[in-house]
């Protein structure tokens, strides 16, 4: 692939000399194409020319001349290669809007098209509205190739995880197109497959690998707080509140993958990512281990870019899975001291200004005591008179099968009755891992920081947790009330 972005700015003569010299001696005399692992379509060598564009305006310095382009793609066919465009053009079909008189015979020539789709509103402009991707797909198919026998343009869209700017220091929010998982890729996915009525999708662009800067990235990333330099922003897979091991894109690339070769002709509706009680979903487990959660309750402040040169602290910025879901059951014989930390919406795209201070709070994510970072989780209430006690709280919803030598550990810093605070899983079957394990701990938790770690039993194997709770429990009987306390932080389900 040759990225043509800036080629504008190059004499235009040079410019084609230059890359046909690079492909000829780096490429064709070193013999990369006769390689068994060079990418083939249709019997032939693929090469992409990525920037073919055809608008005369303000922003055609960035691409080549069509009338170079044309030249260049032209050379290509010619020594017997198969020709990628790719489309920085929304609408490329067209012929109006200032475009060049050689515009649609540029499109024309290429032996597929890809259009580039990121950064786009895709409810309103690719999958609606504007219909960017029919459109596109229209062109494509009645736009025959005679030197192909005569078949149309393929067509090949791109699909990216997520998006932001900001990274690299462009304007825009941190978490821009929020990944979510992976449900904004599987919104494209769907709506991609359901429009294909005549079967044009065979080969869908993955955009873009290795781009962090842009936050598209499918390769491995960081995780969450552990992976990243504390001495700036970064965007962590688990952002969007839900912890992913860091190959968690690629394993949902694969399957992506599998679903576009399996598929038959025509539109195909393809079922839902993770939607566990639904037969016809699509699993991509969470992680594969031996890391398969955790969490430090951490928030990171960055910087939001409005303008050239102008720049916006933005504070509490989702980076560690959150605390979205709230007391689990009905307590019994526990009243907690007040309302739970919730988490912040992401800032606008547009936003200019940001009041926003993380909240004093004595329950949720609380600032300035913690066994790593700045922030832990608190429990903390009354144990009210009465036989036994429990209250549990919801952190986080789950999707981890339990396999041989699984464990969870956490660590607690505890006053007054908190040494009764726990970290609980919840199960698939309704029934909690504190009744079949104990938890061990290197000592008393009062006043300072102590791990306690619990071996999931093999009884549980092939059972899912779902959830991970902070419970406080006990199985006293009181006659009066007394103050409980306790935080938790760096919780780790591993093996």
């Amino acid at each position: 692939m040759y990225d043509m972005t800036a080629a504008g700015q190059s004499n235009q003569d040079t410019l084609l000399r230059r890359i046909q010299l690079d492909w000829l001696y780096n490429v064709e005399y070193k013999g990369l194409v006769s390689s068994p692992n060079y990418a083939q379509a249709e019997g032939r060598p693929v090469v992409c020319i990525w920037g073919i564009h055809a608008i005369e305006s303000q922003d055609n310095y960035r691409y080549a001349t069509v009338d170079v382009t044309i030249e260049l793609i032209q050379w290509f066919r010619n020594r017997g290669y198969y020709v990628i465009g790719g489309v920085p053009d929304d609408e490329f079909w067209r012929t109006d809007g200032g475009r060049h008189a050689r515009g649609r015979e540029m499109y024309s020539s290429v032996d597929m098209i890809s259009p580039w789709y990121i950064g786009r509103n895709v409810p309103n402009r690719v999958l609606g509205g504007v219909n960017l991707l029919t459109n596109g797909m229209n062109f494509c198919r009645t736009t025959q190739r005679s030197w192909a026998d005569n078949q149309p343009i393929a067509f090949m869209p791109t699909l990216w995880p997520g998006f932001a700017w900001t990274n690299m220091g462009n304007v825009g929010s941190p978490n821009r197109e929020a990944r979510d998982a992976g449900q904004w890729i599987w919104t494209l996915v769907q709506g991609f497959f359901s429009r294909d009525t005549h079967n044009q999708i065979h080969n869908i662009y993955l955009a873009m690998f290795d781009e962090y800067d842009e936050a598209t990235a499918w390769m491995k990333a960081g995780r969450d707080y552990f992976d990243i330099p504390i001495n700036q922003y970064f965007l962590t897979l688990a952002a969007d509140g839900t912890w992913l091991s860091s190959d968690y894109y690629l394993r949902v690339a694969k399957t992506i993958g599998t679903i576009l070769k399996n598929r038959g002709p025509g539109a195909v509706n393809i079922g839902p990512l993770n939607q566990y009680d639904n037969g016809s979903s699509s699993i991509v487990p969470h992680s594969l281990g031996p890391v398969f959660w955790r969490n430090s309750f951490e928030r990171r402040t960055g910087r939001l870019r409005i303008g050239e040169g102008n720049y916006l602290q933005i504070h509490h910025l989702p980076l560690d899975v959150g605390v979205p879901h709230g007391q689990a059951g009905t307590p019994l014989h526990v009243t907690v001291s007040g309302p739970f930390t919730v988490n912040r919406s992401m800032p606008a795209n547009n936003a200019t200004t940001d009041n926003y201070n993380p909240p004093s709070t004595t329950l949720g994510m609380v600032y300035g005591t913690a066994r790593s970072g700045n922030s832990a989780f608190r429990l903390a209430g009354t144990r009210d008179a009465g036989e036994s006690a429990l209250y549990r709280y919801r952190i986080a919803n789950t999707r981890i099968k339990i396999e041989s030598g699984m464990c969870l550990s956490y660590w607690i810093n505890a006053t007054g009755l908190g040494e009764n605070v726990m970290v609980d899983l919840l199960l698939d079957d309704g029934a909690h891992v504190s009744v079949s394990a104990t938890a061990q701990d290197t000592g008393s938790p009062q006043g300072g920081w102590q791990q306690r770690t619990l071996t999931i039993p093999d009884s549980l194997i092939d059972r899912y947790i779902t959830a991970v709770i902070v419970a406080y429990m006990d199985s006293e009987s009181a006659t009066g009330t007394n103050g409980f306390a306790a935080l938790i932080d760096d919780i780790v389900i591993d093996k």
